[in-house]
């Protein structure tokens, strides 16, 4: 499988860019850069994200194919009780 060389080229400069002060970025000659608070709220979004779509996918399919209408806990009580006797 074939990488793009790109993806850890990005991963490295982010790291670098995260954890580098200002002061050494601007002795290079970089004035121009994000804010060091996107080097945590990008990540934070995007696992924030991820999780979101899980649980509406989850969500969508349990709603589409019946789960959960029309059982009622009691009726999963008595069920489990049956079982372990």
């Amino acid at each position: 499988m074939l990488r793009h060389p790109a993806l850890p080229t990005c991963a490295v400069l982010y790291i670098l860019w995260a954890y580098i002060p200002n002061s050494v970025l601007e002795s290079y000659g970089i004035y121009y850069y994000p804010s060091k608070y996107w080097a945590v709220a990008l990540p934070t979004w995007v696992c924030v994200t991820v999780v979101a779509v899980y649980w509406a996918y989850e969500g969508c399919a349990c709603s589409m194919l019946g789960i959960g209408s029309g059982v009622s806990w009691a009726l999963v009580v008595k069920v489990g009780e049956k079982e372990r006797h």
